[in-house]
């Protein structure tokens, strides 16, 4: 969706707003923890009050979490649920660094697989070209 020519309904106020009440019911700490955590997150530099929080999770109030407290408020509730429903428009969702490891080795793995087939692909055509020669075209993985 990220490179598609049309544009995807990315109006996500609702759901972001539905989503952070959603990680705070859930979380295991109160309010006034999450709210502490956050301005530990934030270095002390913004202060997050309790009364900021009810009234950007509050349905009659038009004020709504600065982007920019986002990433403290999830590190708070330890949920990134908000950023899921932010990117869930273009199909994309947020990729812990374990999993983005894992993604890696996946890849490796099948550069490796390719590079295998690749070098076996070799050793067939060489022995074709010259069948009375004695090639072996089996090539065995490197154990880590």
């Amino acid at each position: 969706m990220l490179n598609s020519e049309f544009a995807p309904n990315c109006d996500a106020s609702l759901m972001l707003m539905a989503a952070i009440k959603r990680t705070i019911d859930s979380s295991s700490h109160s309010r006034p923890s999450i709210v502490d955590r956050m301005n530990e997150a934030l270095g002390g530099k913004k202060t997050i009050t309790i009364d900021m929080l009810n009234k950007w999770v509050s349905a009659g109030s038009d004020r709504k979490m600065p982007a920019e407290y986002l990433t403290a408020f999830c590190w708070a509730t330890q949920s990134t649920l908000p950023f899921e429903v932010l990117l869930q428009p273009i199909d994309f969702i947020p990729v812990d660094e374990r999993g983005a490891s894992l993604q890696r080795a996946a890849e490796l793995i099948l550069q490796s697989t390719q590079l295998q087939r690749k070098a076996e692909g070799m050793f067939a055509e060489i022995t074709a070209q010259n069948p009375s020669q004695t090639i072996t075209n089996q090539v065995t993985p490197i154990q880590p």
